[in-house]
């Protein structure tokens, strides 16, 4: 048997924003300053994503995350409306159901202006879940993943078809496997444990966290990468769910995936008007006619004084990523965030029940809120358009439509239903 290995590189702890005694963020493999921290990711086992959509998207917006995992979302047929709440504007979303039974589902919610892709997907009954996708940041980093939700059940079964189930990534350059396997990778004297690790190692792939991720003190949650990739990893506990939150980035040394923005001069063009600028251009000229200058040299110089006086340059940095548009936000809103937050903070510091208490309240406080202004705001936005066809389909069509493209099923058996249908 293969020796199950330490964990890859050195660990190098440091505090997290708003975390508390109770968070842990740490480098695998290296130092954050010797490496660039590509995108920012995230995994969560997310039980009922119907359930915690408002909370899904406060973790996106707050973390600044641009992709977020999510293994049990319990979704429906017709929970598209859930997922298009759960996603901030800007950010697209994946899906894949459980065919059968209640519960499963995985999903992928990511920012629009990566593109990200699911291959495929398979579910094995009592066995396993499993979604490959591709995920391009730029032409310079592409990742090929695989998600997967194991539910508890024996693992020997699980092990008999791990194998297949890395297919997709064996030629891929850069891989990652994440997800929730319901194994307890923190107890390595379990014999089928060791047996999944020791595989894990021999197929070349790594345990990159050692934290616990789950509320009991347990490892259920994973992420595994090949020896040579590094990460900057952090866990972060929730109040509303059993399983911790994973936040990562890759490190590269390459060139950034988001150029350095330049500084550029720019002018206010519109605020130019006719009158003013033939006075001040006649004025200007007059000024340099005892000029030795040549005719050519006098008019661009005086344009340029025109130019300066009445529309002054600026130096100007272009935003490299726009905030998400939420129009409903009010600064009333804002107050019962900072409130949810610090209530937050106070928990992490000290996990009490009269801590974690005042937390849910302070968070279904700021929940309904913004359910409230969000529908106030669509409603009065909706009779505003009444008169209107053109706007009041656009805005029933961004409330409605989902913002991720489904894969389409092109199998025999579905375009049969469709011949039939017609």
């Amino acid at each position: 048997m293969v020796p199950i290995p330490p964990m890859m590189g050195k660990q190098k702890t440091q505090g997290v924003r708003g975390a508390g005694g109770n968070n842990s963020e740490h480098v695998l493999g290296g130092v954050v300053r010797d490496g660039r921290a590509v995108g920012s990711f995230a995994l969560i086992n997310v039980r009922s994503l119907p359930k915690h959509k408002f909370e899904i998207n406060e973790l996106i917006l707050t973390l600044n995350i641009d992709c977020l995992f999510l293994t049990e979302t319990w979704a429906r047929p017709d929970s598209d409306p859930d997922f298009i709440e759960a996603a901030p504007t800007g950010f697209s979303f994946h899906r894949v159901d459980r065919n059968t039974g209640r519960g499963g589902g995985l999903a992928i919610i990511c920012r629009s202006e990566f593109t990200c892709t699911w291959n495929s997907a398979r579910h094995i009954p009592e066995v396993c879940e499993a979604m490959a996708f591709k995920l391009l940041l730029d032409k310079s980093h592409v990742f090929e993943g695989l998600l997967i939700y194991r539910p508890p059940g024996p693992v020997s079964k699980f092990l008999s078809i791990w194998t297949s189930l890395l297919e997709p990534l064996i030629m891929a350059p850069k891989a990652i496997i994440l997800g929730d396997f319901n194994i307890h990778f923190d107890n390595t004297s379990d014999l089928l444990v060791a047996e999944f690790l020791n595989l894990m190692v021999v197929l070349d792939w790594v345990l990159k966290d050692g934290m616990a991720t789950h509320r009991a003190g347990h490892i259920l949650d994973g992420i595994f990468t090949h020896p040579e990739e590094e990460l900057y990893l952090s866990t972060t506990p929730l109040e509303w769910m059993d399983h911790a939150l994973l936040t990562f980035k890759f490190l590269a040394r390459q060139q950034p995936i988001i150029p350095i923005p330049q500084k550029k001069l720019t002018r206010s063009w519109r605020n130019i008007e006719a009158e003013p600028l033939k006075v001040t251009l006649t004025h200007n000229w007059n000024d340099l006619k005892a000029s030795t200058l040549s005719p050519l040299a006098r008019f661009n110089l005086g344009i340029k004084q025109a130019m300066d006086s009445l529309a002054p340059a600026r130096i100007s940095v272009p935003r490299t990523r726009k905030k998400p548009n939420q129009p409903w936000f009010s600064q009333a809103l804002k107050l019962l965030q900072r409130k949810y937050r610090q209530k937050e903070r106070c928990w992490k510091l000290s996990p009490r029940e009269a801590e974690r208490v005042e937390l849910k309240l302070a968070l279904n406080i700021y929940k309904e809120a913004c359910r409230a202004a969000k529908s106030d705001y669509f409603t009065r936005k909706i009779s505003e358009a009444a008169n209107s066809s053109r706007e009041l389909f656009r805005t029933v069509n961004d409330l409605t439509t989902p913002l991720g493209t489904p894969k389409v099923e092109n199998s025999q058996d579905f375009c049969n239903k469709v011949a039939k249908f017609f």
